[in-house]
Parts: C-alpha cells; sequence; structure tokens
C-alpha cells in the first residue's frame, strides 16, 4: 500500500516576513547592525512593505545583434511608427516586429556608444566619431547643416543641444530654434561650460524647466533659453562640485536624478533635485570601492519603473558591467544583483502603451526585464 505524497501548499507570492528585511548594508559590524538589514543579499528586491522577492528575469529579444558589446539603445516614436535602434559593433539595426528579428541599417558606424533623440519626426544619432545621422523611419542618412559630431545630444526649446565633441570639451553646441539642420547661422552658438577648469562635458539634459550640464567634477545649469532669451544672452551657472564620469548613469526616478559620482568627498550614488547633490550610496559602500573606473564608460543606467534606481558598474578587473547596484527610492533599501553584464537599458513600448524595461549586454544580446527565469543564449 503505497502513501499519497504529501500536498504542500504552492505560495506563488513572497510574502512579507515577520519584521521585514530593509535590503543590504554591508559595512556595518555585525553588532551594530539592525536586525532587518542584511550583510549579504544577492539578486533580491523589494517586495511589498518589509518583503524581498528574487529579482525578474530576462527573455531574449530577437536574435543576437552581434558579437560584442550592445553600445547603444534607443526608441524613436512618431504619430505612426515605433521603432527600436540597437548597435553591436560597427553595426545598427532595428528591430522588426514582423520576423522579430534585427534588420541592419548601417554596417559601417564607429563602434562607439551612440546617443539618440527625436526632434520633428527625425530620430537624430551620434556618437562623437561619425557624421550625425538622421532615421525617418525607413532610410538613414547624414544630417544637414554640419552639425558637431558631438557625444551626447538632448533637445529642448525648440533646439537641438550636442556636446562632448572632440577638441571643444568644454563647448555646449546648440542648433538654430525649430532648425535641427542649422549650425552656424541664426540663433545657432556653443556656449562654453566653465572653460577654465579643463573638465569636459560628460551629459546634458532638461530637468524641470533648465537644461542642466554635467562635467565629471561639476554640475551647471544653463540660463536664458526657458526665458526665451537669444543664445547671446545665455549664462551658465555653477551648481556643486559633484559631477559624474559616466553621463549614461543618470536616471530620473521619482522626480529625483540620481548618478554615480566619483568627485572628492561625494564618491558614490547621489541623489539631486536642486540645491547640493546629496551621497546616499553609504550602505553600499564596499560594492562602490569596488568599482573598476579605468571601465567606467561602459556603466549604465535606469529607472525601473517602480521607484528603483538600477545602475550597472564593472567591478574587481572586469571591463564590462558585471553588477547591479539597485537603490528603490520609495523605502531607501538597497540590494544588488549579479549573473548579468548590462551595457546599456532602455525603455519601450513593445506592445500598446506597455513599457517594458530592455536591457543590452557585453555578448551582444537585447533581453526584456521580467518573468521568473533568465533565458540564455543557445550554445
Amino acid at each position: 500500500m503505497f502513501k499519497k505524497p504529501l500536498r504542500f501548499p504552492q505560495q506563488e507570492e513572497a510574502e512579507p516576513m515577520a519584521g521585514g528585511i530593509g535590503g543590504l548594508h554591508d559595512n556595518i559590524s555585525p553588532t551594530n547592525r539592525p536586525l532587518n538589514l542584511l550583510s549579504v543579499c544577492r539578486n533580491m528586491r523589494r517586495f511589498g512593505v518589509t518583503g524581498a522577492q528574487t529579482r525578474p528575469g530576462r527573455a531574449i529579444l530577437g536574435d543576437q545583434v552581434g558579437t560584442t558589446r550592445i553600445l547603444g539603445m534607443s526608441a524613436y516614436y512618431t504619430s505612426s511608427l515605433e521603432k527600436l535602434i540597437v548597435q553591436a559593433g560597427k553595426i545598427l539595426k532595428v528591430y522588426n516586429t514582423q520576423s522579430e528579428k534585427w534588420d541592419t541599417l548601417k554596417s559601417d558606424m564607429k563602434a562607439e556608444p551612440f546617443q539618440a533623440a527625436t526632434f520633428n519626426d527625425l530620430h537624430i544619432i551620434t556618437n562623437g566619431k561619425d557624421d550625425v545621422q538622421q532615421y525617418n523611419g525607413s532610410t538613414i542618412s547624414v544630417l544637414g547643416g554640419s552639425p558637431p559630431k558631438g557625444k551626447y545630444i538632448t533637445t529642448a526649446y525648440q533646439r537641438v543641444f550636442l556636446s562632448g565633441v572632440s577638441g571643444s570639451p568644454h563647448l555646449l553646441y546648440v542648433s538654430d530654434i525649430a532648425l535641427a539642420e542649422e549650425w552656424s547661422g541664426g540663433d545657432s552658438g556653443a556656449i562654453p561650460v566653465n572653460d577654465k577648469d579643463g573638465d569636459e562635458i560628460k551629459w546634458a539634459m532638461i530637468y524641470k524647466s533648465n537644461m542642466v550640464i554635467w562635467k565629471r567634477y561639476g554640475i551647471f545649469e544653463l540660463h536664458g533659453p526657458e526665458l526665451g532669451y537669444t543664445t547671446d544672452d545665455w549664462s551658465v551657472a555653477p551648481i556643486a562640485a559633484i559631477g559624474t564620469p559616466n553621463g549614461r548613469t543618470i536616471a530620473d526616478v521619482n522626480g529625483y536624478l540620481y548618478w554615480l559620482s566619483d568627485s572628492e568627498n561625494s564618491k558614490g550614488i547621489v541623489r539631486w533635485g536642486g540645491g547640493r547633490p546629496v551621497l546616499i550610496s553609504e550602505p553600499v559602500d564596499n560594492i562602490i570601492a569596488s568599482i573598476n573606473y579605468s571601465a567606467i564608460a561602459a556603466a549604465c543606467a535606469v529607472s525601473s519603473g517602480d521607484g528603483e534606481y538600477l545602475l550597472a558598474v564593472p567591478t574587481g578587473t572586469s571591463q564590462y558591467p558585471d553588477t547591479v547596484i539597485v537603490y528603490n527610492a520609495n523605502d531607501n533599501s538597497w540590494w544588488v544583483w549579479d549573473g548579468w553584464k548590462p551595457t546599456a537599458f532602455l525603455p519601450f513600448r513593445l506592445i500598446g502603451d506597455t513599457s517594458s524595461l530592455l536591457m543590452g549586454d557585453n555578448d551582444g544580446y537585447v533581453y526584456v526585464m521580467g518573468g521568473q527565469i533568465d533565458e540564455e543564449p543557445e550554445a
């Protein structure tokens, strides 16, 4: 006679633990550490009010983009188009939703990280080395007007802004108003950002109503365009001596900006909503200390969409991001994920109006984050 197997209740979701879990705190002695904080915790995230659950999984999107790391991803939306653009090595590709594969847009790009922005239904792509490109949803070509070859691009005030230009890394270039192909006439210009400090621009973006500019060791605000002034009357104001070595670590979470700083006395993750940025990463100082700053150009960050700041960094001797530091802004908890090699993040609408979080990795694949398992490429 056989006994029936025991039938345990199936738990589909994690339950909050009695007393709660407060996340990771890796640099405080066990005798002083609050009971709800963990000295070692990998691949977990906040669940509910006081619980934790395993981090999300990932599923491969399409086929392999290339055999080298993903250098960038961008989303091109118009009233009738939704395009996902990715680069690995020298090849720029667009995702084909019908074949579920990647179609080549351009095969002779420089193997440099790219950034893109949409302006007047043109998707403008730049990497600091190639001529600035424009994509209209079907063809790609050189943007007219001989714009400077900037590493970084943003749009605001009906203008295009380029920065990170070789030979003039302290200048913020701006197109004429409403004209993406006018860079030498009209009200176009080149705005110096503290040209005496020898530092170079690492990022620029609109935040609230002002253009904010990051150098490695400082942040600045551009004043004038928000008031409708012409470029001759624009001015740059220093905000704080806390910048970033890589602007791709900047992300907006719940209305605050977060980024990685290596400025003196502020080495770690900072939060800023105006005034002086605040260093907040003391609970993960041991991980911050392990960051390989010689490979920091490969780091990247994103908002998860659930109140989390995700920062992928290379640690130890790694030349690519091998650790994701997660800060939950909803409850100020810290978490650490590994097992992935993220080199680019991007929110993108894959289905309808629902945004999915995409991750490009060091092996040339793009993944959709979510689910309960990690899908791996076939050997």
